[in-house]
């Protein structure tokens, strides 16, 4: 109730707050919504604007690229033609080496005939000679054929010679092995005889060892009691001495409890002061991740500018863009390797202007191939700049102060290159402004604003149309790395920031966990008072029972001793019965000997009766052995002879294909030579027709260089209407850009289009945009200064309302429940303790009565130990068995403590009878009588319930009306026997 309670004032303090921020919310929205109007009328008419000028820089550079494509006509078909001569002298070239190479080649195949001739002649001869000895070969394997097939005849009488004799020594041999058998079955029933009074003996060895066990543990057990007395009295003594040590504790803890109390409520001090930095440090981080948050978005808008390389030309564009299909590596455009600082970039714009773009690679043969592509696409032209890209990573270059050079930034490799192409241009001297800095010297001066000076009279100065943001590539490329650095720096400010705010996290988080601390701390001390008092209490009594055990141990001790005397006479009986059994045994150990010489003799009549069998299937394995080695040859020989048939056959093969070379290959000699006699006027012919081309190509180069110098000009001119077109394409895509952005923040944040909002909202005439964005940013402030809100609260409010009524009411139901519940339970102990009455009294008698029948006279009883309640009381079981005081159950010996758990058993299922009753071995510590009187107990009991005894006892079995035994007739295999005797 009352969590539900506080819930319901949590949430209506959260409704007031979440009504708030709707209100605010709402007039934010109608702000913003002028705000994204108004800026996307504002970048809508600047590109339209953009547009136009862009259209008009495009048709003054079609027009120039249209004189510059029949230039490049013109230079084409110039360099069509001079590669069409290059090509035919090429083509003759060409032929002429082939014509040399067959030439050539012809010689080296005559040499090359003529050693085959010789090889295969020599070839022939040995064909021959080894044809004769393959047929002397055949003759000497036929005569070997003939002998063996005699001797296998001759082995294979002697082999079944060899097998008859074998069977009939075998046929000995099994009768002698019949005799030796029959003496072994004599030997074995003996070793029974004897075994069976080993195991006597055995038996009569490990009662004895049963006895001598029995009688170390009673002494064991005597010395124990002995040292348990002494326990009892130091138990006693140490108990005493605890309870002074309670005391102490107590004063201790209590003193302990004020203590962190005291601290606990200056640990809720510092928290609070923890807590109001953590705001602070959370405002600041705020700030500083809005600034982050602009500066990323201009950085992504540059990156998706040089990424898509619209900084650039055109052409420059299409290169970058075809790199993989021209097969070039560019390593960026010069700009992106110059560091120029800011009060220089349009000194060093005017000088260089469009070879800023040009495109770096990394040799000569990737800048052919730059140009190459170029001509063929017509699409202006390109400046390339060949160099190794590895200078461009190196030391900065050391320059004379005051020079362009100096101000460039670049490596020690690139510098040297560039002074190689551009020298004056390097070596110019910069000033703020050119005015009387030349007197005639040769050189250039360059001023801040751009202005140029050369010797001789020629400045150049004014400003360049459609100057604005990024329409300086070196201004464009120093905001981009500025931005980098800036976006790196803030964010290390957030992450600083970040760090701070853990720390203050921490710090509240600390002072927080302290407070828990310090409560469990609280608590735990609370409770140790209180275990701390129940054991004091439960102190109290272990003295009371360590005086009551000390009185059992004496008791038990005078026991202990009356059994020992006990054992000593079955120990003479034992050894007396030992002794009887080792004199059977002598006896059947002399009868075995006797039966053992036996059987030695028969097994020695069978053994050389063995040597003959194994002589004779020696022989006979050894004459099959030899007739199978015949026959082995046989095969052999007979394989041999079919393989010198089919050389045969192949030698006279080959001799036939060798004597068809031999006569082709003097056919193809007298041909080749005939070739190489008209070699020398063929080569005569082809000086001529060599010298022809030369000139040819000669006149060609001539008129492509002439076509080429023309060309060169219209691509100036061509360059710089294109460098005015690409800075209008840099501003246009800088305000498609910002509309973007607007319209994808007016999506996320209106989930509207930038487009329905502009045609939707007026705009007062009056409009200020900047002022408008102050005011949307001091609300989102607001807005987000709010914190956490609920918006759900109002809802949440009405269910929890509703809720909370509804408790109330269950609440009184639960009250009258526990009422009812309470009288119920206390009706149900009284009933349990009238039962547990009831049952306690009807085991007691039966107990007595089972214990008296069982010890042949005595005294059992049961009693309860002291408790407020008879349900939670503790049960004593004291025995006085005949002839003996009274006593409690722990002082029995094993078989009367046996006896007294078996009278107790008996009694419980007297009282409630159950189907069955599994006992394991609860005679194995009793004597014959007391088997007795327990087999007679449980037949009377059988009446009403199925005893199932696991027992080792002759007497326990011979009472019973069904026996289940295991047996291992073989080794690992169990089986069960069954007798049943009604």
């Amino acid at each position: 109730m009352s969590e539900i309670d506080k819930q319901a004032n949590s949430l209506r303090r959260q409704a007031a707050k979440t009504r708030r921020f709707i209100a605010l919310q709402e007039d934010y929205r109608v702000r913003l919504r002028e705000l994204f109007a108004a800026e996307g009328r504002y970048y809508s008419d600047a590109i339209d604007s953009l547009t136009n000028e862009l259209a008009r820089a495009t048709a003054t550079e079609h027009g120039v690229a249209s004189k510059v494509a029949e230039q490049e006509a013109l230079f084409r078909d110039a360099t069509a033609a001079a590669r069409a001569a290059e090509e035919e002298l090429t083509t003759l070239r060409r032929l002429h080496a082939e014509n040399a190479l067959a030439r050539d080649r012809a010689e080296r195949e005559l040499h090359y005939q003529s050693e085959q001739l010789q090889a295969l002649g020599s070839r022939l001869e040995s064909l021959r000679a080894e044809r004769m000895a393959i047929g002397e070969r055949i003759k000497l394997a036929d005569s070997e054929i003939l002998r063996l097939r005699q001797e296998e005849e001759r082995e294979c009488a002697e082999s079944d010679a060899s097998r008859s004799l074998l069977a009939e020594a075998e046929s000995q041999w099994s009768e002698k092995l019949t005799a030796a058998k029959d003496v072994e079955e004599r030997l074995e029933a003996v070793r029974a005889s004897l075994i069976q009074q080993t195991v006597a003996i055995e038996r009569f060895d490990e009662l004895r060892r049963q006895l001598n066990l029995n009688s170390d543990r009673l002494n064991e057990r005597l010395k124990s009691l002995e040292a348990e007395r002494h326990r009892a009295e130091r138990s006693t003594i140490e108990h005493r001495q605890e309870a002074q040590r309670f005391e102490s504790e107590l004063r201790t803890e209590n003193d302990k409890l004020k203590r962190f109390s005291e601290e606990k409520a200056e640990v809720i001090l510092a928290a609070a002061s923890a807590r109001e930095k953590l705001k602070a440090a959370e405002e600041a981080l705020r700030r500083l991740r809005e600034e982050l948050s602009a500066k990323k978005n201009r950085l992504e808008t540059l990156q998706e500018l040089e990424e898509t390389k619209a900084v650039y030309y055109p052409q420059v564009q299409r290169l970058f863009a075809e790199q993989k299909m021209i097969g070039v590596s560019p390593a960026g455009v010069l700009a992106d390797h110059l560091k120029v600082d800011e009060t220089a970039e349009q000194a060093i714009e005017a000088l260089f202007g469009p070879f800023l773009q040009a495109v770096i690679v990394n040799s000569q043969a990737e800048s052919e191939k730059a140009a190459a592509w170029a001509k063929e696409q017509g699409i202006g032209r390109v400046s390339i700049l060949a160099l190794d890209v590895k200078t461009l990573s190196g030391p900065k270059a050391r320059t004379v102060p005051g020079t362009i050079a100096a101000l460039l930034g670049a490596s020690e490799g690139l510098i040297k290159k560039l002074t190689e192409i551009f020298p004056r241009e390097l070596n110019a001297k910069f000033v703020d402004t050119i005015t009387g800095t030349l007197s005639g010297e040769d050189g250039i001066v360059v001023s801040s604003s751009g202005d140029v000076a050369i010797a001789g009279g020629l400045f150049v100065a004014g400003t360049v149309k459609n100057e604005g943001k990024n329409s300086s590539l070196l201004a464009f490329k120093r905001e981009l790395a500025g931005l980098a650095d800036s976006v790196d720096e803030l964010g290390s400010d957030v992450i600083a920031a970040e760090e701070e705010l853990e720390k203050s996290r921490l710090a509240l988080v600390e002072q927080e966990e302290k407070t828990v601390d310090l409560q469990s701390l609280i608590i735990k001390v609370e409770r140790g008072l209180v275990a701390l008092e129940i054991q004091q209490k439960a102190n109290l009594q272990e003295i009371e029972r360590a005086e009551r055990h000390r009185g059992i141990v004496i008791s038990e001790y005078e026991q202990v001793r009356a059994e020992l005397e006990q054992i000593e006479d079955r120990l003479a009986l034992a050894a007396s019965g030992e002794e009887e059994a080792v004199v059977r045994r002598l006896a059947v150990e002399s009868e075995l000997d006797e039966v053992s010489r036996e059987l030695e003799a028969a097994r020695s009549r069978a053994d050389a009766d063995a040597v003959i069998v194994n002589e004779r299937r020696t022989n006979a394995a050894t004459s099959e052995e030899r007739r199978r080695s015949v026959a082995f040859a046989l095969r052999r020989l007979s394989d041999e002879r079919a393989d010198l048939g089919n050389r045969l056959s192949m030698n006279e093969n080959e001799i036939d294909e060798t004597d068809e070379n031999i006569l082709r290959l003097r056919s193809s000699i007298d041909e080749i030579a005939g070739r190489i006699a008209s070699a020398p006027d063929e080569v005569v012919d082809e000086e001529e027709s060599l010298g022809t081309a030369l000139a040819g190509v000669a006149a060609a180069r001539t008129a492509a260089d002439a076509a080429s110098d023309e060309l060169a000009e219209l691509n100036r001119r061509a360059a710089e209407a294109i460098n005015a077109r690409s800075h209008i394409e840099v501003n246009k895509t800088e305000a498609v850009t910002e509309l973007r952005n607007i319209n994808e923040r007016c999506q996320q944040e209106l989930n509207r289009p930038l487009a329905e909002l502009v045609d939707e909202v007026e705009v007062p005439a009056d409009f200020d945009l900047e002022t408008s964005r102050t005011s949307v940013e001091d609300q989102r402030r607001r807005l987000e200064g709010f914190g956490a809100i609920n918006m759900l609260a109002v809802e949440e409010l009405a269910e929890a309302e509703e809720r909370l009524d509804f408790l109330t009411s269950q609440r009184q139901d639960i009250i009258d429940s526990i009422v009812s519940a309470e009288e119920a339970l206390r009706e149900i102990k009284v009933r349990s303790r009238a039962r547990f009455k009831e049952a306690f009294e009807a085991i007691n008698a039966n107990f007595s009565e089972f214990f008296s029948e069982l010890f042949g006279g005595g005294k059992g009883e049961m009693s309860l130990l002291e408790a407020d309640d008879i349900l939670e009381a503790g049960i004593e079981i004291v025995a006085q068995p005949p002839g003996k005081r009274l006593q409690n159950i722990l002082l029995l010996s094993g078989g009367e403590k046996a006896m007294t758990a078996i009278a107790l058993v008996l009694a419980i299922f007297k009282y409630r009878p159950s189907p069955f009753c599994l006992l394991d071995e609860v005679d194995a510590p009793l004597d014959d009588a007391n088997v007795g009187r327990f087999v007679s107990k449980i037949a009377e009991m059988a009446e009403k319930t199925q005893f199932i005894v696991i027992t080792h006892n002759k007497r326990t079995m011979e009472a019973a009306r069904a026996l289940y035994g295991v047996t291992m007739e073989e080794a690992g295999i169990s089986k069960i026997v069954s007798v049943k005797f009604d």
